[in-house]
């Protein structure tokens, strides 16, 4: 999802690279496959997902356009400077 919000410049990412891949995933269903003499158990995934997108870097998340990671200090006291950098954001868009 946040793949094609930034394909389609709908949205202002602040924070840190989003998990997954911009370009698409495998995840759903997988079946287990069992080797019959070795016993070993290994999973095969059954759908490929692949967004219709452009951009972004093979493997990699959505990357922010205000990057904005927490420091040590700021998780100990409970701040969230990914939210406070949105809202700082968002307030300037509102004042122009």
């Amino acid at each position: 999802m946040t793949a094609v919000l930034r394909h389609l410049g709908r949205a202002t990412f602040v924070g840190e690279e989003t998990g997954g891949a911009y370009e698409g995933n495998s995840s759903g269903l997988n079946a287990t496959i069992t080797l019959p003499h070795s016993k070993l158990r290994y999973r095969v995934q059954m759908y490929g997902y692949h967004n219709a997108v452009t951009g972004g870097e093979k493997g990699r998340g959505t990357r922010p356009d205000e990057s904005a990671p927490p420091r040590v200090v700021d998780i100990v006291r409970g701040v969230d400077v990914a939210l406070d950098r949105a809202t700082s954001l968002a307030r300037a868009a509102v004042r122009r």
